[in-house]
Parts: structure tokens; C-alpha cells; sequence
């Protein structure tokens, strides 16, 4: 899955999630890009996702953008013990990496992220449902 969110610059990001494979040996990576409103591409990241591979949570979602053109990249990877968690992780506008986040729901089970915003004060909300005692809820995380 390849989503784009376009900045109040003009500047262009692009997140995707690709099963790479190199000699029989594959893995998710989340490559995040940003291009300048001319196309130019500004900076890329290439992250290989830790443990096993997931591929029903393997998408990426819709990205979240502060004003300052703080980049939010939100994903459902794995988690502990074989389960699968929210993993949000956030650039600065040089596409610095600048935090990662995991949220693992009360109950432990797979919790599968499906988006994020960013409020005008530069505060990231994840949403996605989360395994509860009986079923799936969903969970909204700051």
C-alpha cells in the first residue's frame, strides 16, 4: 500500500510498506519520502520492521502532518510474543527520525492501527481497534 499526504508547502510525502526480498531472505520495510513541490525528492528512510513477518498488518496508513511539516507514520507490525501492535513513528520536516512509538493493548492481544492526525498544537492521535477480554474495541492512543 503507497498513501501521500501533501504539506502547506507544496511538499509531497510518500509512505509505503514493500516485502523485500534479497536471496530467498524477505522482510517488511517502511520507506518514507519526501519530495518538494517540484518533484525534487528531499529525503528518504528505509526502515526494516523487527520480528517475524505479518503480512495482514503489514500496511501502512494515512499519514499525519503538523504545520511545521512534522511527519507521522503509523503501522501495525509485530509486537511482543507474536502478537501485533500500533507502531507510530514520527520525522522532523529534514526527515530526522525523532520518535517511535508502540502501543500494546491491556489485554495483549493484536492491535491493529488504521490512522493518525495531528492537532494544531503538533500532538499525534493514533486510532485502530485493539483486542479486548471478548472481542475487538478500538483504542485511540495520544
Amino acid at each position: 500500500m503507497l498513501v501521500v499526504k501533501v504539506g502547506g508547502s507544496g511538499s509531497v510525502y510518500v509512505a509505503a510498506r514493500p516485502l523485500v526480498c534479497v536471496r530467498g531472505v524477505c522482510e517488511y520495510q517502511l520507506w518514507t519520502s519526501k519530495f518538494d513541490a517540484y518533484g525534487n525528492r528531499l529525503w528518504t528512510n528505509a526502515t526494516v520492521a523487527e520480528g517475524p513477518i505479518y503480512q495482514p498488518g503489514s500496511r501502512v496508513w494515512p499519514l499525519g502532518l503538523s504545520d511545521v511539516e512534522d511527519l507521522w507514520v503509523t503501522v501495525s507490525g509485530p509486537g511482543a510474543v507474536g502478537t501485533v501492535d500500533y507502531t507510530t513513528t514520527r520525522y522532523n520536516s529534514n526527515g530526522v527520525k525523532q520518535s517511535v512509538r508502540s502501543y500494546d493493548g491491556p489485554w495483549g492481544g493484536n492491535d491493529l492501527s488504521r490512522a493518525v492526525t495531528v492537532d494544531k498544537n503538533g500532538n499525534a492521535f493514533v486510532t485502530g481497534f485493539s483486542r479486548g477480554s471478548v472481542g475487538n474495541d478500538f483504542a485511540t492512543v495520544k
